[in-house]
């Protein structure tokens, strides 16, 4: 028997970025290089600059994990309280209840979200249904062989 070294807690931090040459949204995040850290690229004018939010984002990120091992037991009474078994043993799960209340959750309950460079940040958060599947899995089949 083997447990995972590492487990992602898979809720997404979206990022809204605007370029700073021309405004467009069509700009994407990227590690251009270990030492250099991570740059900002637009699609639209193909210009690049370097990610000046980068250390308070992955700081963010590396929360989010934290966020999880912290907060997993309770993440896991609530999505019991969204889960429904039909008479044939099948889970079922209210995606579209318990969805917006994890991400409340995490807003209320991360400590990085007060940070005044991570509230300068245009952010969202989401998780999908296969995401939810996912820690639903995690947390009531896999982690509970173990």
């Amino acid at each position: 028997m083997t447990t995972p070294i590492f487990y992602t807690f898979p809720l997404t931090i979206n990022r809204n970025l605007t370029c700073i040459h021309c405004n467009s949204n069509n700009c994407e995040r990227y590690l251009y290089g270990l030492e250099e850290g991570n740059y900002i690229f637009c699609s639209s004018c193909e210009q690049q600059w370097p990610d000046e939010a980068d250390n308070s984002f992955g700081q963010l990120e590396r929360e989010r994990d934290r966020f999880w091992d912290d907060h997993s037991e309770v993440i896991k009474m609530a999505l019991e309280s969204f889960t429904t078994i039909n008479s044939f043993g099948k889970k079922k799960i209210n995606y579209k209840k318990f969805i917006p209340e994890l991400l409340e959750f995490f807003e209320d309950n991360c400590k990085m979200l007060e940070d005044s460079e991570i509230q300068k940040l245009d952010l969202t958060f989401s998780i999908s249904n296969e995401g939810v599947d996912l820690v639903d899995y995690y947390l009531t089949d896999y982690r509970g062989r173990f």
